[in-house]
């Protein structure tokens, strides 16, 4: 598994909560997002871009996803 660092706006993260599904899209997924669950709400916000982060895991069984890569997270249950 792999781990997905996502930084939301502050006020977009109080829906989310550990166990919740979303999908990941990246340019090195051709296209073919993967599911990812959210593993963590982290308990700061940055004073600089007042976002908070969201850590995520996923199956990483193709080696697709790299550190450092950018991707698109879509939380499943409307957060955006």
């Amino acid at each position: 598994p792999i781990w997905i660092e996502a930084a939301l706006p502050e006020a977009s993260t109080s829906s989310i909560h550990a166990g919740d599904m979303a999908s990941v899209s990246a340019p090195g997924l051709m296209g073919v997002p993967i599911a990812a669950k959210v593993v963590a709400v982290l308990p700061t916000v940055d004073p600089a871009t007042r976002t908070r982060g969201v850590r995520l895991e996923a199956a990483n069984r193709e080696m697709t996803l790299v550190p450092g890569m950018t991707a698109r997270v879509h939380f499943d249950g409307g957060a955006g």
